[in-house]
């Protein structure tokens, strides 16, 4: 039974906030080493800023939904502890990943924020890793956690947006 709960979890790739930090700072290193610049025209630089302000609240503020249901539900945000219950309300009846929509908005804000060609550059890894490495495998821990209710929970929402 100890042995059973303690693999109750999806086996994640990569715990998503130490993903979205690793690929900022790579980011930061890359930019240093390199000379590719397609942000920094000085037209666009009060733009790009505001653009990238904005993204990062509101990728706060989508990460910050999902993970509030979460709570009022009483379930684990963590993918390496159990899934207690199957959240299908607030920003849930939108998309099943708000978190990770979040954590990608925040990392391409704060990319353009800071002029990180990088940066813009590696939120595609960054998405690529989360889809591969942690919703597929989570969406597979959920079927067989929960089932049919899951099932019908894949049928009324996106995976994405």
């Amino acid at each position: 039974m100890e042995n059973e709960q303690a693999n109750d979890h999806p086996n994640v790739a990569v715990m998503p906030p130490l993903l979205i930090t690793a690929t900022l700072g790579l980011a930061l290193a890359l930019e240093q080493l390199s000379n590719i610049q397609f942000l920094l025209p000085l037209e666009l630089i009060v733009h790009q800023t505001g653009i990238g302000g904005v993204l990062v609240m509101a990728g706060m503020a989508i990460a910050a939904l999902g993970g509030t249901e979460f709570v009022k539900k009483g379930t684990n945000i963590s993918p390496h502890m159990p899934s207690l219950k199957l959240v299908r309300t607030g920003v849930y009846k939108f998309t099943r990943n708000p978190i990770y929509i979040g954590m990608l908005l925040f990392q391409l804000g704060i990319s353009l924020f800071l002029a990180l060609e990088w940066g813009v550059l590696l939120t595609g890894l960054s998405a690529t890793v989360l889809h591969f490495g942690v919703v597929l495998r989570e969406e597979a821990y959920l079927r067989e956690k929960f089932g049919k209710p899951y099932e019908e929970y894949l049928e009324s929402s996106k995976r994405w947006l």
